[in-house]
């Protein structure tokens, strides 16, 4: 839980910060088609695996399933700044990398508790469930605090740290409180994204957003390398012919998770092109493509509690599932990209941004104008150049 503090909790808030809300709102079918179905279809079919061919307890394939489930935010987010992705498209990723890490911990929490503290599925549900909306709240709650205190830190160094600082305390109070503590972060960073950069001064902002992408990355890489050292410490208590058996089933658990995204996303896709009109087979099959998993993933699975069922055939299963999406999918992904030429994809949002970035140029060369100094001649025939490059 304190690998999930550290680790996760930076990166949900960045990626959350930067993703629209009307955005989300708008494509609420195709998020809750990614962040429930696909989901719970995973961990359905991984559950299943886990019990045809290793032979695991109910709840412990249940619990498999839930780790291998969620898709990597940071992962997702490099995508679509990366490549040329419609704004829609870019979106629904963005909000499924946020929202399925709360679907995904909930099953894997139900199942944890059935699992080591035999509780029955009536008794652990409602607790997770209950949290959903008591985290909403919370998250709300702590950030229009946030924005009282805000305006006294006036420090960039110092807002920097109360950012960083707010975060952490976010998603561990909302562990104690036995609230999810993902949504409880996302509905925090959504909410200060609304309101404080209109009050936050243009130096502090990029400040601020440099700080936030450097720390975010450190501690993703610090967080593989500290998960590296406890892979090798697993495959040294699991060896021969129990190791081999061990990657077999992992190598069958990450057929699982591609195939079953993918099948799902080209199915419902074309529902929706069917009905109410739905993105191309392209994009479509892009989408199914974008299934890297990650930090939550590999976290979740090392945070097995240590009498849990085939604890050690787990994380090793997750380690794989990890590495496997990285080399097949993530390698993969942008060549895919380029090769369907999903730039040809019209996208309206586009053309209006790029009107917006043409007005904003217009004004700023207007306040230039009038001024007589060398380098404002030197920041006019800048920011003119970036016009002519908007066109």
């Amino acid at each position: 839980h304190l690998a999930l503090a550290i680790f996760v909790s930076p990166a949900i808030f960045d990626a959350a910060f930067d993703t629209s809300r009307h955005q989300l709102r708008k494509n609420w079918l195709p998020l809750f088609s990614l962040v429930v179905c696909a989901v719970l279809l995973t961990t359905a079919a991984v559950a299943y695996v886990g019990v045809a061919f290793a032979g695991l307890p109910l709840a412990a394939a249940i619990a498999l399933g839930a780790i291998v489930a969620p898709p990597d935010a940071a992962a997702v987010k490099e995508v679509t700044r990366e490549a040329k992705l419609p704004q829609n498209t870019a979106v629904v990723l963005q909000g499924e990398s946020l929202l399925n890490d709360a679907v995904a911990i909930m099953i894997y929490g139900v199942a944890v508790d059935i699992a080591t503290q035999g509780d029955s599925i009536s008794q652990a549900l409602p607790r997770y469930l209950f949290s959903f909306p008591g985290a909403l709240i919370f998250g709300w709650v702590v950030a229009r605090g946030y924005m009282l205190v805000r305006p006294i830190v006036t420090k960039s160094l110092s807002a920097i740290l109360l950012e960083f600082g707010s975060v952490f305390a976010v998603w561990i109070a909302a562990e104690h409180l036995h609230l999810s503590s993902i949504l409880a972060v996302v509905v925090y960073a959504f909410t200060i994204a609304k309101y404080v950069p209109e009050k936050q001064g243009a130096r502090d902002r990029i400040y601020s957003y440099s700080v936030w992408e450097a720390v975010v990355f450190l501690l993703n890489v610090s967080a593989f390398l500290i998960l590296g050292l406890h892979a090798k410490s697993l495959l040294e208590r699991i060896r021969g012919d129990e190791l081999v058996r061990g990657l077999e089933f992992a190598g069958i658990v990450l057929l699982t998770v591609i195939v079953v995204r993918v099948v799902w996303v080209l199915a419902f896709t074309k529902f929706e092109r069917m009905t109410i009109g739905g993105p191309s087979k392209r994009i479509s099959f892009v989408v199914s493509w974008c299934g890297v998993r990650g930090l939550v993933t590999l976290a979740t699975a090392f945070a097995l509690p240590g009498n849990f069922p085939q604890r050690d055939l787990l994380a090793l299963t997750a380690f794989t599932v990890v590495l496997g999406t990285m080399i097949i999918q993530g390698t993969t992904l942008i060549p895919l990209i380029k090769f369907l030429k999903l730039e040809e994809e019209h996208d309206p949002s586009e053309s209006e941004l790029r009107r917006a970035r043409i007005a904003l140029l217009n004004i700023g060369l207007d306040s230039l104008a009038d001024m007589r100094r060398p380098e404002a001649e030197y920041v006019y025939k800048e920011i003119a150049l970036k016009r002519d490059l908007q066109r």
